[in-house]
């Protein structure tokens, strides 16, 4: 490590911190990587007398410093909420209800899966793993030079240490959390492409492909929809459903789900011009669809859409949809003419996508009391 870039990396850190919590993943890793890695060179250099173990610890220290405005922006959250870590029912959607070994297990599979496989990551694993098989490619230079091994285990430890962070924590296995990872393992995929395949631009140019036109196409399993360009279709559906509610159903207060709780209360967000009231359900599944029924005099308008992307896959099993729903938060939306016939109300609009769609209710026999 160039030791005059690393006040500059721990200030990047901190920033980077102060941006969103988790970057503090990154940091620690390194730490972790350069405590082991001193006590590693140590070992294999006999001459060099051993370091003690206070010097070992200080460089390593020196990763924490990230940590530092990390613990100072809890602590004022803590003075300002009398809370370290959020409303009471965000920390045990996302620390307390995840932390059970089966749903450890289950989420570090999803993860790795994630990592290597998801958005067309998988040809890229595959053109990487079968490229070891080959031995190095030597030109004129002699052979192709590969990326110190103690920088490939660092990259290792960051993303191992992004896979066990996000199974352990987090109540939705959003793919976008493995971001900071996904980097590393192109380095060292394109990295291995090159040192062992001769003409190595024809297989990093198919891969490109592949990564071009994962933004396009869905791919044959359960995906999120902001994976890829599916969520500019989700954004185009809800902008429209705004725009009509604003035209249509200005004075009304709408039932509805996140996030489109926030877009029709939230005008910077750009949706509308002006706040609606809002009466809020958690999603459109019988129970809640039932739940919402039982209020009708409380919303004169429903809105509803897909709040889980449903396209066909190839892979369908009963009892891993029973541990996503009882552990990763799925479940299975009614379908609009279901939810139009269980209301009781009249569609007055509704437009898809694909596997998306939206569709805004007026209720047939409209209540006089709105809530927010």
């Amino acid at each position: 490590v160039n030791e005059r870039r690393v006040p500059l990396s721990q200030f990047a850190f901190s920033l980077a911190v102060l941006s969103k919590e988790t970057a503090i993943i990154t940091p620690l890793a390194i730490g972790v990587w350069e405590l082991l890695a001193a006590r590693w060179a140590q070992d294999e250099n006999e001459k060099e007398s051993p370091r003690p173990l206070k010097a070992l610890l200080s460089r390593a220290a020196l990763y924490l410093i990230p940590a530092l405005p990390l613990l100072a922006w809890l602590a004022y959250h803590h003075h300002a909420t009398g809370r370290f870590f959020g409303a009471p029912d965000f920390y045990q959607y996302n620390v307390t209800r995840a932390i059970t070994p089966l749903r450890f297990l289950l989420a570090f599979g999803l993860r790795v899966w994630h990592l290597f496989g998801t958005m067309n990551m998988l040809p890229l694993t595959a053109a990487m793993t079968v490229a070891m098989f080959f031995p190095p490619v030597t030109d004129e230079h002699g052979p192709r030079r590969r990326i110190a091994i103690p920088v490939q285990i660092q990259f290792g430890m960051v993303m191992l240490a992004h896979l066990l962070a996000f199974s352990l924590l987090g109540g939705a296995l959003l793919t976008r959390y493995l971001l900071p990872a996904y980097p590393l393992l192109i380095i060292l995929a394109m990295s291995t492409l090159r040192r062992r395949i001769m003409s190595w631009q024809w297989p990093a140019s198919v891969m490109i492909i592949f990564f071009v036109l994962a933004l396009f196409f869905d791919p044959p399993y359960r995906f999120a929809p902001e994976d890829n360009l599916t969520y500019r279709d989700y954004v185009e559906l809800h902008v429209a459903a705004a725009h009509f509610l604003e035209q249509h159903e200005r004075d009304a207060a709408i039932l509805t789900a996140w996030p489109a709780s926030d877009e029709l209360t939230k005008p910077y967000l750009g949706y509308v011009t002006r706040p609606f009231p809002i009466v809020p359900v958690r999603d459109f599944t019988i129970t809640e669809v039932l739940k919402a029924r039982s209020m009708r005099s409380r919303y004169q308008v429903a809105y509803l859409f897909s709040t889980k992307y449903e396209a066909a896959t190839w892979f369908n099993s009963a009892i891993w949809d029973r541990l996503n729903e009882r552990f990763f938060d799925y479940h299975r939306d009614l379908s609009p003419q279901a939810a139009a016939d269980l209301l009781g109300g009249r569609v007055v609009y509704l437009a898809r996508r694909k596997a998306e769609w939206v569709e805004i209710i007026e209720m047939e026999q409209p209540g006089s009391v709105a809530a927010k």
